[in-house]
């Protein structure tokens, strides 16, 4: 599989486990445990600053070049470019009412269940829509020098979370992530 493809999935199955985090926290809190919103804060900051910013635009270079060579695969990549925009959208706002709470301003519970709900699912959608249905039609599309014509258009960013180096704004979420035993 080409690197770049390997990149992505990997950064999926980062995202899956800050996602159970997120669902765990939230299923808490349906059952009137409070979570850890500091947490789960840092979880959409990070979600918001590295997925929306730095993953999605690389998938789209793909998808342009996917679209480029197989346009029969329109209604699926426009699907998912837009399933981006949603996610930058739902993710906004999830991390706005966190950021509320932790600001100690009053927020509904209910509002903060549908909002953490309704990302988790749209993004566990997402990736599994991603992993099972376009992935493997890019595996096979591209050849070599297609794919270094690909990747010569993406910006190499590391993941701040999960890369070699963990950024400062990100080290609390890493110790947070890195103890929880959730």
């Amino acid at each position: 599989m080409e690197q770049t493809l390997v990149s992505l999935s990997s950064d999926h199955r980062n995202y899956s486990k800050l996602l159970a985090v997120l669902k765990n926290d939230i299923d808490n809190l349906e059952h009137s445990v409070n979570p850890d919103f500091i947490r789960l804060y840092d979880i959409m900051n990070y979600m918001t600053n590295y997925p929306d910013v730095s993953h999605h635009p690389v998938e789209e270079i793909i998808f342009k070049a996917l679209l480029a060579k197989s346009p029969d695969s329109a209604d699926l990549v426009n699907a998912l470019v837009e399933e981006h925009k949603e996610l930058a959208r739902l993710g906004a706002a999830l991390k706005e009412k966190l950021n509320h709470v932790i600001s100690g301003s009053i927020v509904s519970k209910d509002a903060i269940i549908e909002a953490a709900n309704n990302y988790y699912q749209y993004l566990t959608n997402h990736i599994n829509s991603e992993e099972g249905n376009i992935f493997p039609i890019i595996e096979n599309t591209f050849s070599k020098d297609e794919w270094l014509q690909i990747n010569n258009q993406i910006d190499d960013t590391e993941d701040p979370l999960f890369g070699d180096v963990v950024q400062e704004q990100f080290t609390d979420l890493y110790k947070r992530i890195s103890l929880s035993k959730d």
